[in-house]
């Protein structure tokens, strides 16, 4: 696949602390990218003196802020590659990520490609950070197995991308579970692969975790009757955390629980 062109597009919003290490990760690729594209999507901290010292990328620099959607659709405009790869800036992915994601999109009948173990990004070492990385773990192999439903992906053919329209601009949230959706009626199924891992910004603490996901809940601006993780599906995933927690200790079977039983009662109740 040496010949096949690959085109990153990360969009970005006030994210000096991380655009850099993000960018470094793509350019030590073991399958290098024929671009890397960054949309600085009218930050108001140092983001874009960050960019401007940075060597080898493409810049577009938004007018006003935009949100996601409308960037990534920015930087998928001037991509020249076969395949665009979308990623995010507050994350770090492993040397072999291009080279995995891009491989099942030789095949015409698959129309995305998921990857990526998701570990938290910090230097905290603490328990809630360690319940988080179970969940990835966990999460991941019942992917593996076909037993958790793919419900998004991050590369795509490029033409693909185009044919369809992009992402729809209007979202604020839930715009890449929508666009996969599409995805999957015109053109073909979405697949996972396993072997690589993405560093990224998740909340490292509990109290950071109820900030995040209640900041999410109150956006409006997201497609609705999005696909959701089967209850079903949560449960097995919930009771394979709770044993493997019972070997970790009995806070992290604290942590686990309150995840999956308390705080979503908490948020509803506060909505």
């Amino acid at each position: 696949m040496a010949d096949e062109k690959i085109s990153v597009v990360i969009p970005c919003h006030n994210e000096e602390k991380t655009i850099k290490e993000s960018i470094l990760s793509f350019k030590e690729q073991s399958l290098k990218p024929f671009e890397i594209i960054v949309v600085d999507d009218y930050s108001i901290d140092k983001t874009k003196y960050v960019l401007n010292k940075i060597k080898g990328i493409k810049r577009i620099f938004n007018e006003e802020n935009l949100g996601p959607a409308a960037s990534r659709n920015k930087g998928a405009e001037i991509a020249k590659g076969e395949f665009i790869v979308f990623a995010e800036a507050d994350g770090k992915y492993s040397k072999n990520y291009l080279e995995k994601i891009i491989m099942p999109l030789r095949d015409k009948n698959i129309g995305g490609v998921l990857s990526g173990k998701r570990i938290v990004w910090t230097n905290k070492k603490n328990l809630f950070v360690k319940f988080q990385n179970l969940k990835g773990e966990v999460s991941e192999t019942f992917t593996i197995l076909g037993k958790r439903p793919i419900i998004g992906a991050w590369a795509f053919r490029r033409l693909d991308f185009h044919n369809l329209g992009g992402y729809n601009k209007s979202y604020r949230l839930g715009e890449d579970v929508e666009f996969v959706e599409r995805i999957k009626k015109k053109v073909g199924k979405i697949v996972y692969v396993p072997g690589t891992f993405m560093y990224h910004k998740d909340p490292d603490t509990f109290s950071k975790y109820l900030k995040d996901k209640k900041k999410r809940m109150e956006v409006k601006s997201k497609p609705k009757n999005l696909p959701k993780i089967p209850k079903g599906v949560q449960k097995k995933i919930f009771l394979k955390m709770l044993k493997k927690s019972l070997s970790e200790g009995k806070v992290l079977l604290f942590f686990s629980i309150i995840y999956f039983v308390i705080v979503p009662k908490l948020l509803t109740a506060s909505r």
